[in-house]
C-alpha cells in the first residue's frame, strides 16, 4: 500500500480532531464528521477534488480568535492528513476493502453516529444537484434515508426530526 493511501493512525486522527475542533465556523467539528464529509465526496460520482473542499474545513481562527495554524508547517500537517484520508477512502470504496466510518463514543459509551451523519450532509452540498437527482430516483434515494435520519436525529428544529414511530407488542 502506498504511504499516501495508508489509513490514518490513532495519534494521527487525534491530532487532525484537534485541528478540527479549534477551528470556528468550519461544516466539520471533529474527526467523526470528518469522516462523513469525507465519505460523502468519495462516493459521488462526480470527482471532488481536495483543493475545492480543504479550504471549507481549514478556516485559519479559533474560537477564541487565535490562528490554527501558527507555523506553516501546522498547516502543511492539516493539509497532509486530510488528503492522506481522502486517498484512503478512495482507495477503500476502489477496491473489495470496505471502508468503516471513523465514530466516536459519547460520555455514555455509546456511537450514534450523528456526527458522522452531519458530516455526509455537507459533503454531499459540494454537487448538490447530482445528489438531489440521486435522492429523487426511487430506486436509490432510500439508501440515503438512514443517513438523514441520524443527521437530523437531534435537530433544534423538531419539524427537521425524523419521526419514528414505535411498535408496542
Amino acid at each position: 500500500m502506498r504511504n499516501h493511501r495508508k489509513p490514518l493512525s490513532q495519534s494521527e486522527l487525534e491530532i487532525l480532531d484537534d485541528y478540527l475542533r479549534h477551528v470556528k465556523r468550519s461544516v466539520v467539528s471533529n474527526v467523526e464528521a470528518f469522516d462523513g464529509f469525507i465519505t460523502a465526496l468519495a462516493v459521488c460520482p462526480e470527482l471532488n477534488q481536495p483543493s475545492e473542499f480543504l479550504e471549507v474545513i481549514q478556516y485559519y481562527e479559533s474560537f477564541d480568535g487565535e490562528l490554527i495554524f501558527e507555523k506553516n508547517r501546522d498547516s502543511q500537517e492539516f493539509s497532509c492528513l486530510v488528503i492522506r484520508h481522502w486517498n484512503s477512502v478512495k482507495a477503500d470504496l476502489m477496491s473489495e476493502n470496505i471502508h468503516i466510518p471513523i465514530l466516536t463514543a459519547n460520555e455514555d459509551g455509546k456511537t450514534p453516529a450523528n456526527d458522522w451523519a452531519i458530516g455526509f450532509i455537507h459533503g454531499s452540498r459540494f454537487r448538490s444537484d447530482i445528489w438531489r437527482k440521486f435522492m429523487d430516483d426511487d430506486e436509490c434515494g432510500s439508501s440515503i434515508i438512514p443517513i438523514l435520519a441520524l443527521a437530523f436525529e437531534h435537530d433544534e428544529d423538531p419539524d427537521l426530526r425524523p419521526y419514528l414511530e414505535t411498535i408496542s407488542n
